[in-house]
């Protein structure tokens, strides 16, 4: 429910309309208790006025739902941000807390655990 949204922008807003076709590149890495993932394109790219209200609702469905759901989950505890540039492509970089170690430092194991 997090990722589709994103890679879904990235394929139908990103490369649909790109002749040449394109890729996608999804990476996730931990750093320092923070899970980082990664969705990065080489479309089209997004103007700067639209990437400015992205996360306004009437713009960025997929994109202010991500963000709410995220909210949700970590409240102020998370980022995300989308980088971009007409004709070069676009970068969404979400960070999370490692759920893992959160999870084992507030006294909750999971059942694979234990």
């Amino acid at each position: 429910m997090i990722l589709q949204p994103i890679i879904e922008n990235s394929i139908k807003h990103g490369l649909a309309n790109k002749i040449e076709g394109g890729t996608v590149r999804l990476s996730t890495w931990l750093e320092r208790n923070r899970l980082y993932i990664s969705v990065e394109d080489d479309g089209l790219g997004i103007e700067e006025s639209k990437l400015a209200t992205l996360f306004q609702h009437s713009d960025g469905v997929g994109v202010t739902n991500v963000d709410e759901r995220l909210r949700v989950l970590f409240g102020a505890d998370y980022r995300m941000e989308i980088d971009s540039a007409p004709g070069k492509g676009t970068k969404t970089l979400i960070e999370i807390p490692d759920l893992e170690i959160s999870t084992v430092q507030n006294g909750i194991t999971s059942a694979s655990n234990r």
